[in-house]
């Protein structure tokens, strides 16, 4: 995340924190933090790439772009991993290109265990590894994973936007395949990259035919699926991941948990609190969970709801619909942890920020 420095005007008047209210008790501040660089590489505005991570002293972890990176094919299929301080300071980046100069850097996360972890598609996305990498940048390990019947398909070959490390080292990928890319993907490797299980749901299905359909909430143009692609996943300290389905606004939000052997073991189902916000990201801590919810249109309130492994409500926190700082970007969950929250826009114009919450 090497971007401009900013110094952030709050929503409770031209100060350097932000008003965020917990439904039913007190406020607590939010707080802008400036992310500086020498020279940044983007003229005029940026976007990230896939959803933000986190590791275990706060350090948050983007793929960021700008237009002319869009235009150059290589260079945004093997977009860097930026490392940013939990003060704004750039740290490192992280690069498949070194192990992988021709393939596509996909889905990156945080494992439990602390490691930088990056999906990487090669042969013409024929096959996919998962790299892990060292605290220095360097690449570390990379497995080869076996990819089932359901990932390349003779419609489209899958594309993967979410990894998870299980606790006891199993992965799970999360995306889309299937005819216009409309199928949702879900599966569990072994820590040797063996396929354990491809899952498919009831709810996968229902999906993949609404974006069939050219639902605006799945699909407009009937290509690819909000339902996967705009979800997000988290290893638990339970040992299950956390699977988010993008659900239509207005609808409970739908939560999977699943075991390293493949298995979903129940479906969270919660509660917005508003019918005008979608989730965006999940976050796991301490046997909790932490859902992001965002605007459909980026423009109006952000909302981050803690619940407890089984799904029941424990906090509840929101900005003001006026909470848009910067252009038109919104904001996704990098961080939940002791230290509280961090968010981060996913593009603005011209100015770059991360907002941390400390909890109660």
């Amino acid at each position: 995340m090497k971007m401009p420095a900013i110094l952030l005007a709050g929503v409770c008047g031209i100060a350097p924190a932000v008003c965020v209210q917990q439904v039913g008790a007190q406020a607590v501040g939010l707080s802008a933090i400036t992310v500086n660089v020498a020279k940044p590489p983007f003229d005029g505005h940026y976007s990230l790439q896939g959803k933000p991570a986190c590791d275990g002293a706060g350090n948050v972890y983007t793929r960021a772009y700008d237009a002319a990176t869009t235009r150059d094919g290589k260079r945004f299929n093997q977009l860097p991993i930026h490392e940013v301080s939990p003060n704004g300071a750039p740290v490192r980046d992280f690069r498949v290109a070194d192990d992988f100069p021709d393939g596509t850097a996909m889905g990156m996360s945080v494992g439990l265990d602390g490691g930088i972890y990056q999906a990487v598609m090669t042969n013409h996305y024929a096959d996919i590894y998962v790299e892990k990498f060292a605290q220095d940048g360097s690449a570390k390990a990379k497995t080869r994973l076996e990819a089932g019947s359901r990932l390349h398909t003779a419609d489209f070959t899958g594309s993967i936007f979410h990894v998870a490390v299980f606790k006891s080292g199993e992965y799970l990928l999360n995306g889309e395949t299937g005819k216009g890319a409309q199928s949702p993907y879900l599966a569990v490797f072994g820590a040797d990259g063996h396929l354990v299980k491809e899952i498919y749901e009831p709810e996968d299905e229902e999906a993949r035919q609404k974006a069939a359909l050219g639902d605006a909430d799945y699909a407009p143009d009937r290509v690819g699926n909000f339902f996967s692609s705009l979800g997000d996943v988290a290893a638990g300290s339970d040992g299950n991941a956390y699977v988010l389905r993008r659900t239509p606004r207005g609808s409970l939000t739908l939560v999977y948990v699943v075991s390293p052997a493949g298995e979903v073991v129940s479906k969270l189902r919660i509660d917005a609190g508003d019918s005008d916000l979608v989730a965006r990201s999940i976050r796991s801590y301490a046997g909790r969970i932490a859902v992001g919810f965002g605007s459909r249109t980026h423009m109006g309130p952000y909302r981050v709801k803690i619940v407890d492994l089984q799904g029941n409500s424990v906090a509840e926190y929101s900005l003001g619909s006026n909470a848009v700082f910067v252009g038109d970007e919104g904001l996704d969950l990098a961080c939940y942890g002791a230290e509280g929250l961090t968010l981060v826009p996913d593009r603005i114009e011209s100015k770059a920020y991360m907002l941390r919450a400390k909890l109660p």
